[in-house]
């Protein structure tokens, strides 16, 4: 199984984790892009990676007529799995390796979400040939939505000052090089392209620029939850010192009141399966 994950698993990455989940929500305006059709009886719906399960319980909540499957390599962030409602199951999948023949040409909907920080190949194709392989040919077809940030697009700004703080660029600097060296991402930019290569038809792509000031705020705060995560597990594998790492991190947080911001662009890219 792949055990390259680039973040942590403990409560306070699910914090994170569960905040970058309604935060995805708000910037985007759904859970399923409003393409994708789900008014279809036993709707099947995978959810790849689903950390938290964020994602499967709320899309599972609005919409009865689904089974929503939630997998990943890891149960350590979801919550108890007593009592769970009746149209939800988890179940351990590494996205990354061989996928089970019974989970082949089973999925109306697979949808997967920020996977930049497990794929050091800088080739997400592998990956998406494995969640394209997962939905039905049966009828219409099925439909793969994937979600990333743009990590080549991520930038800082300082709302108040003509110029960015110095601090936050030599953070996003450093953090930026740091996961290209470790998890090469220029991919993030062009997902459509990978996506099609991949054997996905009907392939669209969407970017969300975080323009209010709310938003500047809730995604800069995740995108620091990160980067502590990331001073533990990639920054040593980098290169980098860790607690200098985290020294930055934490002028920045100081600094991040006064409009020292540091996030990325949500892209999604949607296909069905040829």
């Amino acid at each position: 199984m792949s055990t390259n994950y680039g973040l942590g698993r403990g409560f306070s990455s699910s914090i994170r984790l569960n905040l970058q989940h309604f935060l995805w929500k708000q910037q985007l305006g759904y859970n399923l892009h409003p393409h994708i059709p789900t008014d279809s009886r036993d709707l099947k719906i995978a959810d790849v990676a689903t950390g938290t399960g964020a994602w499967t319980f709320e899309v599972a909540s609005g919409l009865p007529n689904a089974h929503v499957d939630g997998f990943d390599i890891s149960f350590d962030q979801l919550p108890s799995l007593d009592e769970l409602p009746n149209n939800i199951s988890f179940k351990k999948l590494d996205a990354l390796g061989e996928i089970p023949s019974e989970l082949r040409d089973r999925y109306d909907v697979v949808h997967c979400r920020m996977m930049s920080l497990a794929i050091t190949s800088g080739d997400p194709t592998p990956l998406f040939e494995n969640l394209l392989s997962m939905l039905t040919t049966t009828g219409p077809g099925g439909w793969i939505q994937f979600g990333e940030c743009d990590h080549p697009t991520m930038y800082s700004q300082r709302r108040d000052a003509p110029k960015t703080s110095a601090e936050a660029w030599e953070l996003y600097a450093k953090a930026y090089d740091m996961m290209m060296k470790v998890y090469p991402q220029a991919w993030a930019a062009n997902l459509d392209k990978y996506m099609s290569a991949a054997g996905a038809s009907n392939v669209q792509m969407w970017r969300y620029p975080i323009i209010t000031p709310f938003a500047h705020k809730a995604w800069t705060e995740n995108q620091l939850a990160a980067f502590v995560e990331m001073s533990y597990a990639i920054a040593p594998k980098a290169g980098v010192e860790p607690e200098s790492f985290r020294g930055m991190v934490e002028k920045v947080s100081s600094e991040h009141p006064k409009g020292a911001d540091v996030y990325y662009c949500p892209a999604v890219c949607i296909g069905t399966r040829r």
